[in-house]
């Protein structure tokens, strides 16, 4: 039975070996988490500049316009990482007809 429950609570590092978690029952990664500062006026600045190749008709202006409304609709995201991208393809989804 003790067997049972070390191996509910432990995890595989290879085929053969297992190791239980921390005492504090989580588990350490290696990774590190970066955080950046987000600045508005850039992420609208290139989405602007990348439509407004696609979009020569339309003024820079609306573009621009309808980047910070985008922007603003998912400002308060906790991930931040893909703002540009998501702020280009819902502006490209706006002007689309």
């Amino acid at each position: 039975m003790a067997a049972r429950c070390l191996r509910r609570t432990a995890y595989r590092v290879n085929k053969n070996t297992w190791r239980t978690p921390p005492a504090t029952g989580v588990m350490r990664h290696s990774m590190t988490v970066v955080a950046t500062n987000i600045d508005p006026d850039e992420i609208v600045k290139q989405v602007t500049d990348r439509i407004a190749e696609s979009y020569p008709d339309v003024d820079r202006a609306r573009i621009a316009s309808l980047a910070t409304e985008e922007l603003e609709k998912i400002s308060d995201a906790k991930v931040t990482d893909y703002f540009t991208v998501l702020t280009e393809r819902a502006v490209r989804s706006r002007l689309s007809p």
